[in-house]
């Protein structure tokens, strides 16, 4: 099932984030925001919605319809989008 491959990446996406934050912050800040891409993926996908493949957090949240339980609380999680790409290009 979709829903739990993004899970299995997500949780590996937060072992490698808590491994690298003491040497490398940077390469965690990517794989923190990997989590929560993920994360809201999932959610997508649990709502039998469509999630596009960039990674800015916010649009995607935006697909949630208006009043879904988790939409404000992963709203927040937006500010970690710009780690997507920062230290990759």
């Amino acid at each position: 099932m979709i829903i739990d491959g993004y899970f299995q990446v997500l949780r590996e996406d937060l072992t490698a984030a808590l491994q690298l934050v003491p040497t490398v912050p940077r390469a965690s800040a990517f794989h923190l925001q990997q989590a929560a891409e993920k994360l809201v993926k999932a959610i997508l996908a649990a709502e039998g919605i469509h999630s596009s493949v960039g990674h800015d957090i916010g649009q995607l949240v935006a697909k949630l319809p208006a009043g879904h339980e988790w939409k404000a609380e992963l709203a927040e999680l937006e500010y970690l989008s710009r780690f997507a790409t920062a230290f990759r290009y």
